[in-house]
């Protein structure tokens, strides 16, 4: 995963990267940390706490819930040099809204967008020179 990390932070594709991961120890993600900064980019942390019902409930790796509750028990902060980015606010179940999605189809003539202009094209392009990085981590308790 660094190594992928790495290589995405040299093709300079993307001035945003997140990496969503356990990071319940500081080794695991402080080596993303160091390569993203050392590439001019910001670097935030968020920490998500959840207990862990909720944990397993969402577990994609079959963990089981001792393995859930050692990790949780083993939990490192991170240093404090290192920016949070406090996300508990966009993940309130009520702040998250239920959306009726419709079906797209590519051929209906009133979705198409009409052809621009070479100068607004380019406009389109422009991106601010401030690239950012969240690495992301979930604690259950």
């Amino acid at each position: 995963m660094l190594k992928t990390f790495r290589k995405t932070l040299d093709d300079g594709f993307f001035p945003f990267i997140i990496i969503d991961a356990i990071n319940d120890r500081v080794k695991y993600f402080d080596q993303f940390w160091s390569a993203a900064k050392t590439k001019g980019f910001e670097v935030y942390l968020a920490e998500i706490s959840a207990d862990y019902q909720t944990c397993a409930k969402r577990n994609a790796h079959g963990r089981k819930m001792r393995d859930i509750q050692k990790m949780s028990s083993n939990w490192e902060s991170s240093p404090r040099h290192m920016m949070r980015l406090d996300v508990r606010s966009l993940l309130q179940d009520a702040a998250i809204e239920e959306v009726e999605m419709e079906d797209f189809n590519p051929d209906d003539e009133s979705l198409k967008k009409p052809k621009k202009n070479k100068e607004e094209e380019e406009e389109d392009v422009k991106v601010g020179p401030i690239q950012h990085a969240l690495i992301g981590g979930v604690q259950c308790s």
